[in-house]
């Protein structure tokens, strides 16, 4: 900041314990940007379920909500269950595995990921991943930009208790292109 500035705005310390004098203009009490309660919460009982090939998915944010910066799915994934490799065009795509085991195809290697790992796929990258656990794997998965998450919305079934675990295709669409391996 310079020292004209200095005279005529106001600042503050981020967090008193922080050993950094970081210092940003506070804000007029009245701004909106202060003040608008613009987050969007989604209680965990709440979100769109759906089954796709023995997965199920629960669409937490919808891009729509958004302005498209991002789409955001819950999975729960069964022992065995893969997404075979495949790529997205226009999104990256990052996951968090909250619980499980978890390989994830990169390109043309794997890579073993477990409980707490972090996975972001770069638009136009193959990818899958297959559940190599002996127990359901969580994992949370973030579109950039949204918008992908739409797909289990339209194409996958609702989902039901009997279906989890079992093999399935989902519905084609045209509005969804994907590139997948044809030999998997």
């Amino acid at each position: 900041m310079r020292d004209s500035e200095a005279n005529t705005t106001e600042s503050f310390a981020i967090d008193q314990r922080c050993p950094h004098d970081i210092q940003f203009p506070a804000p007029d009490k009245d701004d909106p940007t202060w003040t608008a309660a613009r987050a969007i919460i989604v209680p965990s009982s709440e979100g769109d379920t759906r089954f796709i090939n023995g997965d199920v998915f629960t669409i937490k944010l919808r891009s729509a909500l958004t302005t498209g910066s991002l789409g955001f799915l819950e999975a729960d994934v069964p022992p065995g269950v893969s997404a075979i490799p495949h790529t997205h065009g226009t999104e990256d795509e990052a996951f968090y595995l909250v619980s499980g085991e978890v390989e994830f195809v990169n390109g043309n290697t794997t890579h073993r990921c477990h409980t707490g790992d972090f996975v972001f796929i770069p638009r136009g990258t193959r990818h899958g991943y297959t559940n190599i656990g002996t127990h359901d794997a969580k994992m949370l998965i973030f579109f950039a930009p949204g918008g992908a998450e739409d797909f289990w919305g339209e194409v996958g079934e609702e989902a039901m208790p009997e279906a989890v675990g079992a093999p399935g295709a989902w519905k084609s669409s045209n509005k969804y292109p994907r590139q997948c391996d044809a030999t998997t």
